[in-house]
């Protein structure tokens, strides 16, 4: 986990919480020493800021205990690391600390910062403060977590799992007591459900923070799961990668200053720093899994939401036909989706004639390449058969308006519109001729006697930077050809900020 120290914390001082840990717990001095049933590292270099840290390792326990602590422009700040040695046999079933490593937090709370008016050393009561101000606070990368015990009202006596849990978690969280109705409890979204006798816990996660209540019953009956659990949450909070960063920094001055390392240490700080390698890639493996599984659902979603266009549309005109609604399915037409964007290139070219497309199939692999090409091939087949829609509703005079307004409010029947859709360019794009020239394409000598025609019209497929799609078009729909004119098919096109 990582605390927070108050800027005034010297490594004089941290030097003397150190000393008196190791006397309780190692019966030890703070020197670096190595016997046979533990070994004690001491390492620091104190100039204009200083870094310092502590390995304590015992054998016997089968665990490692890092202290780093770093003081730089950015603060101080402390890790506090116990992993099992590799040598255990299931080194991660762990959800638990020491309570070697827990004495070493009440040792540090005194030199821990707190937030706004709240003290880390003590049961603060949580009634007293502004929940939005305590709640934006909390949100900050290095807040601690946020324990409260609810009560009765004013300062009702806690109950006695209450109490076991509150002092097991202090050394890890803020902790204090608010009644069933406080504010806090409307703020976080969970006053429907918080009951005296229970707990609430509000910790930091990468979406933000996250409330979670403990009933009364829970806390009698299981409450050493509920103390497993709440230690979990509280120290998955995650770590700002500028942290890491700064961390690393301090290692690296560390190891350039403080001399010779000996073996065993040199061991353990690139076992150290092979976790923390692992622990990074396995967070890398987790967040593509998520990514997979997000594009899957979109993925399906969209096929869903083709479906049920289709339905629509069917019933639509069944109604106006027939007067009545069919329990038929809809046409065969409308079943088949591309699995690339050059599959919805070429079914395009054959199928919507309303379409003159004379946009390249390079651009389209590059968006077939990417991560999200498979999505991306549906959005645009979808928003080309609604182009193709809307041109043959024009053509037809079912519809008199332009692309904006049949976006808002196609005609009954047609396939709507679901991408955004811009006329112009910006006047950024506009006054400057390579631009322009990167956005002019092949148009009949009809519509415009040179052959080539600004295309500043065009729908976004997707948001995303440069590799976001983009179809460029020119309307005609009201023009000689009654077509719409599709010059450009592929990844955003520069802009005057890529020059």
């Amino acid at each position: 986990m990582v605390i927070e120290l108050r800027p005034e914390a010297t490594l004089a001082a941290l030097q003397d919480i150190f000393a008196d840990w190791l006397s309780y717990c190692y019966d030890t001095e703070l020197a670096s020493v190595e016997r046979d049933d533990y070994v004690i590292d001491w390492r620091a270099v104190d100039e204009e800021w200083y870094v310092c840290q502590l390995v304590a390792l015992r054998s016997a326990e089968k665990a490692r205990r890092t202290i780093t602590v770093l003081k730089d422009e950015g603060g101080v700040v402390a890790f506090i690391e116990e992993s099992p040695l590799t040598g255990l046999d299931s080194p991660h079933a762990l959800v638990d600390i020491s309570e070697e490593t827990r004495r070493l937090l009440r040792y540090l709370l005194p030199a821990a910062t707190g937030l706004r008016t709240l003290d880390r050393s003590t049961v603060n009561h949580i009634e007293d403060v502004d929940p939005a101000t305590l709640l934006s606070a909390l949100g900050g990368d290095l807040a601690p977590g946020l324990l409260v015990a609810v009560t009765k009202g004013g300062q009702a006596e806690l109950s006695s799992p209450q109490k076991e849990l509150i002092e097991a978690m202090q050394t890890l969280a803020l902790v204090g007591t608010a009644p069933a109705g406080a504010p806090l409890f409307d703020e976080v979204g969970c006053s429907a459900t918080t009951r005296a006798g229970g707990l609430v816990s509000i910790s930091r996660t990468s979406d933000g923070l996250d409330a979670h209540v403990i009933g009364s019953t829970s806390l009698r009956t299981k409450l050493d799961s509920a103390r497993r659990l709440l230690v979990r949450r509280h120290l998955s909070a995650p770590i700002p990668f500028e942290l890491e960063r700064r961390r690393s920094s301090a290692m690296t001055r560390l190891l350039a200053n403080s001399g010779e390392v000996d073996l065993p240490t040199a061991l353990l700080l690139l076992e150290e720093e092979g976790q923390r390698a692992n622990e990074l890639e396995n967070r890398i493996k987790e967040l593509e899994t998520h990514l997979d599984r997000a594009l899957e659902e979109q993925d399906h979603a969209l096929g869903e939401l083709d479906d049920a266009l289709s339905r629509l549309r069917f019933i639509d005109r069944a109604f106006r036909e027939l007067g009545e609604v069919p329990t038929v399915e809809a046409g065969v037409d409308d079943d088949w989706r591309p699995d690339s964007t050059v599959d919805a290139l070429m079914a395009a070219r054959e199928l919507l004639e309303y379409l003159v497309i004379s946009a390249s199939d390079e651009p389209c692999l590059e968006l077939d390449a990417q991560q999200r090409g498979g999505i991306w091939a549906k959005k645009i087949w979808l928003s080309l058969r609604a182009l193709n829609d809307y041109c043959k509703a024009k053509t037809e005079g079912r519809f008199s308006g332009d692309i904006a307004m049949y976006r808002a409010n196609p005609p009954p029947g047609a396939i709507p519109l679901l991408a955004e859709y811009s006329h112009f360019e910006s006047e950024s794009t506009s006054n400057q001729a390579n631009l322009r020239s990167i956005r002019t394409f092949a148009i009949p000598t009809s519509v415009s006697p040179t052959g080539k025609i600004y295309m500043q019209q065009h729908v976004k497929i997707d948001r995303g930077g440069q590799s976001a799609p983009r179809v460029h078009l020119y309307d005609d729909s009201g023009g000689t050809t009654q077509r719409i004119h599709i010059g450009y098919l592929g990844p955003h096109l520069p802009t005057s900020s890529a020059f």
